[in-house]
């Protein structure tokens, strides 16, 4: 069976000659096939495109004939098995033939006058008609030169069909190389002074010259330089003028920071080489100062030869003076309170700052004091506190018997001197008392010049409340029995007991009712007697819509009541007192069949919630017997 892989397919090009008319040998893969049957080759002008076909047989080369020289071809190969299946092409291969020589070639050269840049200068050789394949040489080398000269060219064409030759020199001129100066401003140091000139690109030599000759100068002057390119490969000149000025002298200068006494003060001034004469100014005057503050000091070379300068700044700082402060300690009366000072020299002028302001202060409270000389060749400071303690005053705390009321008692303060401000406490708070009782009470001056305080109790008594109760006579109907209490003012807590007992009484009798205030605030009481009657019926609460006793020659009862969406709860009882559940929950029927008990029966059907409960009209009759028919 023939396998899908394709035929590798190669081109042999040795011995290939150009021609009118050429051919092409090719050679393949064999492929593994077991019946194989042979190869064919395709070919065509354009990709993927064949219009030629050959059939090889079982053999792995051929020869493609009667091909066009110049035109480019496509080839590709598939194999084939004994039953005709034919196999994928075979990968593509694409070739050229060479165009075929002509008989009669004319050469011309060109591009030979070139410039040095360090890379090889071939010339450009063109032939007529084009295509020719053609020989150079350089003064016999076919290599092309690089360096800077004169070279012979000869280009030849040979082939089976002619041959050709031109002869021509090609000339690679020097390529001129910038030049950059270096310093042309230099100093006298009594050496000779060398300009440095480098080239771009770097490496060629450079030759100088000053004012014509090759010896640097060393005198003060102003020289012509020219910088010449010494180099086989660049050229290149450049002309420049090199000044020599007068030498750089250093100067230092010394006793720069001087303390005032009196004297004037000298600056010194060295200078390298030393003994230069110089000329000193003291802030523009020759005249050294006298007095503190700080003066620019310029020292100025006069010499024929060297030149230089230098600034710096003289400081005279003030002399060191002494001060003392008193009167540091005084008592608030409304007057400003200035503290004394005192100077060594004496008689020195100064400034006084109290806590950074320069005013006398009158209000009680610590200041620090800074005082400073205030004196052109002198200076120092010292520092103190003055105290200006507060004055005593006097308080009153007043008014301090009230009544509760439910609002914030105060107490009345009074201050000597009158309307000082003040703070109070109650009892450690700020927050008046409303409650009532023994209430502490502390005031204390706040004012910024005046001190004192004073204490006091303030009593805050319990208010009256008239107690009044109702609801003293109530039927029994099994339900706890509570009196109702009000009271004047109104709705004043109050703890009633019923014979001693919290416990609202339920059963028939006569009850001792004490209603207690239970405020601490008040005061209140009052008593009574609640009587519990016997009732004759239910209450209205547990009144049912038809009670009755059960018929006594009946066997069983069907109760009924108005229908409702609510569970409904059917309660029982013998005596109308006592109320036991029957049946809880009823839902989705508004009947329940119930065997009857002896003795006489009352029923009642509610619905609703426990504290909203609803009666519902309820009937009683007997159920009728089934027939065992």
């Amino acid at each position: 069976m023939m396998k899908r892989s394709t035929v590798f397919l190669v081109l042999l090009l040795s011995h290939l000659t150009p021609a009118r008319a050429a051919s092409l040998p090719l050679v393949w893969d064999q492929n593994c096939c077991t019946n194989l049957a042979g190869y064919r080759i395709y070919y065509g002008s354009a990709p993927r495109t064949y219009t030629n076909s050959i059939w090889e047989g079982n053999v792995t080369n051929a020869t493609i004939n009667n091909l066009v020289a110049g035109n480019t071809y496509y080839f590709a190969a598939t194999a084939q098995d004994t039953t005709g299946v034919e196999s994928l092409f075979s990968d593509e291969l694409q070739y050229q033939i060479p165009a075929a020589l002509p008989t009669n070639c004319v050469l011309t050269l060109s591009n030979l006058t070139q410039t040095y840049d360090g890379t090889p200068k071939p010339v450009t050789v063109l032939s007529s008609p084009s295509g020719a394949p053609v020989a150079v040489t350089y003064n016999g080398s076919s290599a092309p030169p690089v360096a800077v000269g004169s070279y012979c060219v000869t280009a030849t064409v040979s082939s089976s069909n002619g041959c050709a030759s031109a002869t021509n020199t090609l000339v690679i001129l020097k390529a001129v190389a910038s030049l950059a100066w270096g310093p042309l401003t230099q100093n006298f140091d009594g050496t000779p002074k060398t300009v440095l000139a480098t080239t771009v690109p770097a490496g060629p030599a450079v030759t100088m010259t000053y004012n014509g000759g090759p010896t640097p100068p060393s005198d003060i002057g102003s020289y012509q330089v020219i910088a010449s390119v010494n180099d086989p490969n660049y050229c290149g000149v450049a002309t420049n003028t090199l000044v020599i000025k007068k030498g750089v002298a250093m100067l230092s200068l010394t006793n720069l920071v001087q303390v005032y006494d009196g004297k004037a003060k000298v600056v010194s001034v060295i200078s390298q080489p030393s003994g230069l004469s110089t000329i000193l100014t003291y802030g523009g005057t020759t005249t050294p100062p006298t007095n503190a503050g700080s003066y620019a000091i310029v020292a100025t070379v006069n010499d024929s030869v060297y030149s230089g300068s230098i600034t710096n700044t003289l400081t005279v700082t003030k002399a060191s003076a002494q001060l003392s402060l008193s009167s540091l300690a005084q008592t608030y009366d409304g007057h400003p309170k200035a503290a004394r000072v005192s100077t060594t020299p004496s008689g020195l002028a100064t400034t006084l700052t109290y806590s950074g302001k320069p005013a006398t202060p009158s209000a009680a409270g610590s200041y620090s004091v800074v005082a400073t000389i205030s004196d052109a060749n002198h200076f120092g400071s010292t520092t103190n506190t003055l105290v200006i303690s507060k004055a005593a005053a006097g308080v009153a705390i007043l008014n301090c018997f009230q009544f509760y009321n439910g609002s914030p008692k105060t107490a009345l303060i009074t201050t000597t001197p009158a309307g000082l401000a003040t703070s109070v406490y109650y009892d450690g708070q700020t927050n008046a008392p409303t409650a009532s009782g023994v209430h502490l009470v502390i005031a204390s001056i706040a004012d910024n010049n005046y001190y004192g305080a004073a204490t006091n109790n303030l009593l805050v008594l319990q208010e009256s409340v008239v107690v009044t109760l109702a609801g003293l006579a109530q039927a029994y109907d099994g339900t706890p029995k509570t009196v109702s209490v009000t009271t004047q003012p109104a709705s004043i807590p109050v703890l009633v007991t019923y014979n001693g007992s919290n416990t609202a009484p339920t059963e028939v009798g006569s009850y001792a009712v004490v209603a207690s205030v239970a405020d601490t605030n008040c005061v209140g009481q009052a008593t009574n007697v609640l009587v519990i009657t016997n009732a004759t019926g239910p209450g209205p609460q547990f009144r049912a819509a038809q009670p009755g006793a059960s018929p006594a020659t009946a066997t069983r009862l069907l109760l009924s009541w108005t229908p409702t969406t609510n569970p409904v709860t059917v309660w029982e009882s013998t005596d109308l007192v006592a109320w036991n559940v029957l049946k809880n929950d009823i839902s989705q029927t508004n009947a329940l069949l119930v065997l009857p008990q002896p003795g006489a029966r009352f029923f009642r059907a509610v619905t609703g919630p426990a504290e909203a409960t609803q009666e519902l009209r309820l009937s009683i009759q007997p159920a009728r017997e089934r027939s065992n028919d």
